[in-house]
């Protein structure tokens, strides 16, 4: 039995959104966790063909979050993941092999015309030759209006202009091969495992699908498997168990739907017809799941005297030592007086309290500071459909706010639960610029001047934000991303001899690549300590000097000492050394 265990805590199930098929993705228990991530990414590429123009994601279907690929948490993850692809470009790209096709052309006329779309060249319309017979195009019958082309003789289109892809395909070399692909439209979908003998759903069709008639309740007062795990009317049957419903394919969608295989998946296509609020007519619904209840609008000012002051808060964030020492039970008592003040109602004081028992960093940090703008904020985010067209599959909002970009650009900034930060125009509520939060080097504030400091690898964004307020931003964006630059490094014994290192901090491991280029690369030489029972000295801010002392290295006799490049760079790691540090379990008495 204890084998079996060990046995399945080295794999998990993995769910395709494309067509609900599930496949395995084990791995040795022994595998080193510097390799293991790329591991289990090329296991995942290579059994669900995922090309290389798309990035890899797995989502937990139980909570309908990221999941690290991490072999910490992936040994006690129990539930079926599902594969979530999103594109590396703004330009149309394959995200699976499978979508890729080629077509050799022998003629000189290729028998079509081309458009640009997207940043990528696509097929216009077919050109018949003129004996009126089909082009080489048409008669392939492989291609159609609007296929992309993705390669011309092996050489990618993808990123080259207009006038680039046209003169590849105007070469004279015959044969011509072309490789196209069809984009798979997976905004919407969805997964379901379901487990137990009742589906408790009804479906019908409309004039092209097949779609969930109704819900019924598994019990009076207790929804069904259906609804409580996120399937609404009018949603479509897209694929059950690796079989993909085509249209009104009624009868076949029955048979597959009525197999007694458990566990089953279906995947579903969120329609774009809203079922009314509640789900269906009865006073027992009034609340539960009503579209009504999730609902809320932008964050505004709430008790606030203007936007540089808020009551109850001083005339400054950083106000109130008092505020800074609140222990957990004043502040739970704050929650409660919120409610009093009509600030939020009781359900969302019950939420807010809930997240500071987890102690959740920018909540507390909004509750000590008493930013009842940036608390209101929070609590209303993860509610937010205003941007649900922005969102991918089980994405939701964590954090939403008015912000300002060089004092010209408004925008709104959603932090979201895929580890995304997206700007929003804030005049037309559409998507303009996004940053993974992986990409970022350092996040920073100036509560004195109300800055937002963003910082990746190629650029800056510097936003101004007196509405939630910077330090809220910087507390709720840093654990979704590991801090990261260059050190000077050396031992105790070798300070002379210091040489500059790439260190990543991942959770309370501090791993250093001899360049930057090294990061991502699988197999890459680096050097890991665990931080987990280090000692970390940072009082010495005048050198940007911090010593590391870990158990290994006490019996050693020697000490890590690393020096900062830059004084934002020392606040940096100290601010991330210092969170760690909090973090750690304190020893029982």
């Amino acid at each position: 039995m204890e084998l079996m265990d060990q046995v399945g805590s080295c794999s998990i199930r993995v769910i395709d959104l494309d067509d609900g098929s599930v496949r395995t993705i084990s791995w040795d228990p022994n595998v080193p966790d510097q390799v293991f991530e790329s591991l289990v990414e090329s296991q995942l590429r290579a059994q669900f063909g995922v090309s290389d123009e798309a990035w890899v994601d797995l989502i937990d279907t139980a909570n309908s979050s990221l999941v690290h690929i991490t072999k910490d948490v992936l040994s006690n993850v129990k539930d079926s993941l599902c594969l979530c692809l999103s594109p590396k470009t703004e330009a149309l790209a394959p995200m699976k092999k499978s979508e890729v096709f080629e077509v050799v052309f022998e003629d000189r006329s290729l028998g079509m015309t081309i458009r640009e779309h997207n940043e990528s060249v696509i097929v216009n319309h077919f050109k018949r030759k003129p004996d009126g017979s089909v082009g080489e195009a048409e008669a392939s019958g492989l291609i159609q209006p609007n296929d992309v082309i993705y390669k011309v003789n092996g050489a990618r289109t993808v990123g080259r202009s207009y006038d680039n892809v046209v003169q590849m395909l105007q070469t004279q070399t015959r044969p011509l091969s072309i490789q196209f692909f069809r984009p798979f439209r997976r905004e919407g979908l969805f997964a379901v495992e379901f487990r137990g003998a009742s589906l408790n759903m009804t479906i019908t069709t409309d004039d092209v699908n097949v779609i969930v008639k109704d819900l019924p309740m598994a019990h009076p007062n207790i929804v069904g498997y259906a609804e409580a795990h996120g399937v609404r009317i009018f949603d479509i049957i897209h694929a059950v168990d690796g079989e993909v419903i085509n249209g009104l394919e009624y009868n076949r969608a029955i048979s597959l739907l009525s197999r007694s295989t458990r566990p089953m998946v279906v995947v579903f296509a969120r329609s774009k017809m809203m079922p009314p609020t509640p789900g269906r007519s009865t006073a027992v619904m009034t609340n539960r799941f009503s579209f009504a209840s999730t609902v809320a609008p932008s964050p505004r000012p709430s008790n606030v005297d203007g936007f540089g002051s808020r009551r109850g808060s001083g005339s400054s964030m950083m106000s109130g030592v008092d505020g800074e020492n609140m222990m957990v039970e004043e502040m739970l008592e704050f929650c409660e007086g919120l409610g009093n003040d009509g600030v939020l109602n009781q359900k969302e004081v019950e939420m807010l309290k809930d997240m500071v028992l987890t102690m959740r960093p920018d909540v507390c940090s909004a509750v000590k500071r008493k930013n009842n703008n940036a608390i209101v904020a929070i609590v209303r985010s993860p509610f937010m459909r205003l941007w649900d067209s922005l969102l991918k599959t089980r994405e939701s909002i964590v954090l939403a706010g008015p912000v300002s970009l060089k004092r010209k650009k408004r925008f709104h900034l959603l932090l979201t639960d895929h580890e995304r930060l997206l700007f929003v125009n804030k005049d037309t509520n559409l998507l303009e610029d996004e940053i993974m939060c992986s990409q970022i080097v350092t996040v920073s504030s100036r509560s004195k001047y109300q800055e937002l400091t963003i910082s990746t690898s190629k650029t800056d964004y510097v936003l101004i934000d007196n509405f939630i307020g910077p330090v809220i931003w910087v507390r709720a964006i840093l654990p979704y991303t590991c801090t990261q630059g260059i050190l000077k490094v050396a031992s105790s014994r070798r300070f002379l001899v210091s040489k500059k290192r790439y260190f990543v901090l991942r959770g309370n491991r501090l791993t250093g690549y001899k360049k930057e280029s090294m990061v991502h690369q699988v197999g890459a030489k680096s050097s890991t300590i665990s931080l987990e029972d280090a000692k970390i000295d940072i009082s010495d801010p005048r050198n940007l000097t911090f010593i590391i002392t870990t158990p290994e290295f006490s019996q050693a006799g020697k000490k890590l000492i690393l020096t900062a490049t830059s004084t934002r760079e020392f606040n940096k790691w100290s601010t991330a050394f210092q969170a760690l540090q909090t973090s750690s379990p304190t020893p029982a008495a």
